[in-house]
């Protein structure tokens, strides 16, 4: 099985659903993904501005080239 279709069709397409409901209904969302984030930066560029992404393991340099100015991204770092 093609661990990146199922997370393309099954996982991201579910939470982008989710998500869209909830900034339809006025709601900034803010997404956190454990892990590196890289084989669904594509779906992610899919989704609604008005999320804020937090990733835990992902080079933000290119996730920035990626995502371009879409989105306020944040992350590669130890919380406290």
């Amino acid at each position: 099985m093609d661990v990146s279709k199922t997370v393309r069709d099954f996982l991201l397409a579910f939470i982008k659903k989710v998500m869209d409901a909830f900034i339809n209904e006025g709601l900034i969302q803010n997404l956190f993904a454990e892990g590196s984030l890289i084989l669904a930066w594509s779906i992610l560029k899919s989704f609604r501005k008005d999320l804020s992404l937090v990733f835990d393991q992902t080079d933000m340099t290119r996730a920035k080239q990626i995502l371009g100015d879409k989105f306020c991204i944040q992350g590669n770092y130890l919380p406290l």
